[in-house]
């Protein structure tokens, strides 16, 4: 997944936010963005909505706070990709960046509340895969049976 533009695209069936910058401002408008699309398009109870979008609000995180440490040339960019699939029923969620995985000084001190991300992504959904590579990371997560709006 390759954006051109950092022009939101989405539909009933599509979320598509590309070449985001990299930081905490941009992850909480995405995670907010997001929320509203799947209020507006998916017929389901408020907990499992929010359960949705914090597995994605998860994966935007990492990609704001640990793709990007080593403070090379400018801010990174991450892209989201949802897709709804009409005849599966299922929602499947892309994040992905183009940095390097770094460790926040501090993140495993046991008295610091943080480092659950992953083990929430894959409480939250039926279906999560982390892939990294040199050329960054690909979050995919997605849910079956979730219901959409008729009158969307």
């Amino acid at each position: 997944m390759n954006f051109d533009t950092a022009i939101p695209q989405s539909g009933p069936d599509r979320f598509r936010r590309g070449q985001l910058i990299a930081d905490g401002r941009t992850a909480g408008q995405t995670r907010h963005d997001f929320d509203s699309w799947m209020q507006t398009h998916f017929a389901m109870s408020a907990v499992s909505r929010s359960d949705v979008t914090l597995a994605v609000n998860e994966a935007v995180a990492n990609a704001a706070e640990h793709a990007y440490l080593d403070g090379g040339s400018g801010a990174g960019t991450f892209d989201v990709d949802a897709h709804y699939d009409n005849v599966s029923n299922a929602l499947t969620v892309e994040v992905v960046d183009r940095g390097q995985w770094q460790t926040v000084s501090g993140d495993s001190a046991p008295d610091r509340p943080r480092g659950r991300g992953i083990q929430l992504m894959h409480a939250l959904s039926d279906h999560a895969s982390i892939r990294t590579s040199a050329n960054g990371t690909r979050v995919c997560l997605t849910w079956l049976r979730l219901l959409r709006r008729v009158d969307a």
